[in-house]
């Protein structure tokens, strides 16, 4: 009678220990999934990242594909404006000499002279309108330059 007891007493120390480790991996299995689910709600905050930060970058990349087609406007508005003063220039050339053919030809014939200042004092009319024209183009040209350089590349 008294082995029975003892084996009936380790048995039943072996139930309790069993159901004691039964119920610390039932915790075991309850705390791992949750780490999994907390795992996976990371795991899609991520890839959200991620999608955000691929947007923004597809975004970056056109705004610097704007900034490029602006600059090449400006260049070549730039380009524009530096032949309209090698136009001018030349035009002022030609006003020198005629002023200076009209100053010869005045001796010749009065009437003459008179028509040729009308015709150069249109022309400095219109070379001061190219002028006005020039600046206008300068000034343009410079507030596109500012914004240009405003662009920031993220």
């Amino acid at each position: 009678g008294k082995g029975f007891t003892v084996v009936a007493d380790e048995i039943k120390k072996l139930a309790t220990q069993t159901g004691d480790a039964t119920t610390l991996v039932e915790q075991l299995i309850s705390t791992v999934q949750q780490e999994i689910k907390q795992t996976n709600q990371n795991i899609t905050l991520i890839d959200d990242q991620v999608k955000a930060t691929i947007k923004n970058s597809k975004e970056s990349m056109q705004a610097v594909s704007l900034v490029i087609d602006v600059s090449k406007t400006i260049s070549y508005i730039l380009n524009i404006m530096n032949e309209q003063n090698l136009a001018i220039s030349e035009v002022r050339g030609n006003i020198s000499e005629m002023a200076i053919k009209s100053e010869k030809n005045a001796v010749v014939s009065e009437e003459y002279s008179k028509q040729a200042i009308l015709l150069i004092n249109n022309i400095t009319k219109q070379t001061d309108k190219l002028n006005r024209v020039l600046e206008d183009l300068e000034f343009s040209s410079d507030g596109l330059a500012d914004m240009v350089a405003a662009f920031k590349v993220v």
